[in-house]
């Protein structure tokens, strides 16, 4: 049900929306999840506030695993000319005021030094890919690799800013060992599994494929355990030599003992 209360010939609805509302509030100390894709997301932890002054710590640990859809009427490419045009505030909210370069509310991101361009900004409104006027020039196109379903781009957290891609799972290094330590003990693990050897804990790991992070440990893993059976196989021949000289004059071994 809705009604003309101002007499201004827009009909204004009777019941308050409490998703439209709370996104009209944007009230910063909740995941930004919602407030980036401007609508609620079934994933999104309601319960989450923000605990710190990095832009990870803005969204709840669901919105950073499943990324945020954006759709493309809110999300355009910049050309490399447009980059001075905007950048973001230092506010502490999500929108910057795009009002000097006479463009709605937006969010840069996608522009860190690691990122892969183009740059992207994402408006606040609805519409405002299609109806902003770009500085300097059309907009870039975005990727046909970065939308989802022909309707959206889903941002992830990560590089610093928000960017198109998932980033690269990280590799859990143990407390105390360092990264090649822990490659190595891996891969010691998987030739145990591969050789039938009943460890226990065995490790569920399944293969790398050629040329990913994983293939490149078991790489060096095996170089690892090709270096060392090379070293047990120089260590058995010397073996004999190791005992005769370590043998006093009748043949008998030497009577130091071994601790």
């Amino acid at each position: 049900e809705s009604f003309d209360d101002e007499g201004d010939g827009r009909l204004y609805s009777v019941y308050a929306h409490p998703v439209t509302e709370s996104l009209d509030l944007e009230d910063w100390s909740r995941c930004w999840g919602p407030l980036l894709a401007r609508k609620p997301l079934a994933t999104c932890d309601s319960h989450y506030r923000c605990a710190g002054g990095h832009l990870k710590d803005k969204f709840c640990a669901n919105c950073r695993a499943n990324g945020v859809p954006v759709g493309l009427t809110r999300i355009v490419a910049l050309t490399p000319q447009q980059h001075a045009c905007v950048s973001n505030s230092q506010g502490g909210g999500l929108w910057s005021d795009g009002a000097a370069s006479g463009l709605p509310k937006y969010r840069l991101v996608n522009q860190t030094n690691t990122c892969v361009e183009p740059r992207l900004l994402v408006f606040k409104e609805e519409g405002s890919a299609i109806y902003a006027t770009p500085p300097l020039g059309a907009w870039a196109e975005i990727p046909t690799q970065w939308v989802e379903e022909g309707s959206h781009v889903r941002l992830w957290v990560g590089k610093g800013t928000l960017v198109p891609e998932p980033p690269r799972n990280k590799i859990a290094v143990r407390a105390g060992t360092s990264g090649r330590k822990r490659s190595r003990l891996d891969v010691g693990t998987e030739m145990a599994c591969a050789s039938g050897i009943p460890a226990g804990g065995c490790g569920q790991k399944a293969a790398a494929a050629p040329g990913t992070v994983g293939a490149s440990l078991v790489y060096d893993g095996e170089k690892t355990a090709t270096n060392s059976s090379a070293s047990s196989a120089a260590s058995s021949t010397a073996s004999p030599k190791s005992d005769h000289a370590a043998a006093g004059e009748g043949g008998t071994p030497s009577s130091i003992p071994w601790w």
